[in-house]
């Protein structure tokens, strides 16, 4: 359709703004489509991160048991020394009376 020439800026205005509202119109379609993206990658690595924090809690309670352990096996290895310590002392004070 074909305005009158005293027109033709207002038709011209009029169809780029309809122009640029198709565009806004389009962008805030693949809106939602983009934020479903973000909102997948973000689970994802929120997964992964939860995993890694698991194995790493096990590995901390496995690295913590072990340590137990040692310890408990250095505490009894120091109460037998100390035993022995005390059967050498006795025995050398044995062997010392015996000797004068």
């Amino acid at each position: 359709m074909t305005l009158p020439k005293d027109f033709a800026q207002l038709q011209n205005d009029f169809n780029n703004a309809i122009r640029q509202l198709r565009k806004t119109l389009a962008g805030v379609n693949e809106a939602p489509t983009i934020s479903q993206t973000g909102a997948s990658e973000i689970r994802a690595a929120s997964n992964d991160l939860a995993e890694r924090t698991q194995h790493q809690a096990s590995t901390i309670g496995e690295s913590a048991a072990a340590m137990t352990a040692l310890t408990d096996a250095a505490t009894e290895t120091s109460r037998e020394l100390e035993q022995l310590s005390g059967r050498l002392r006795t025995s050398m004070a044995m062997r010392a009376g015996a000797l004068t």
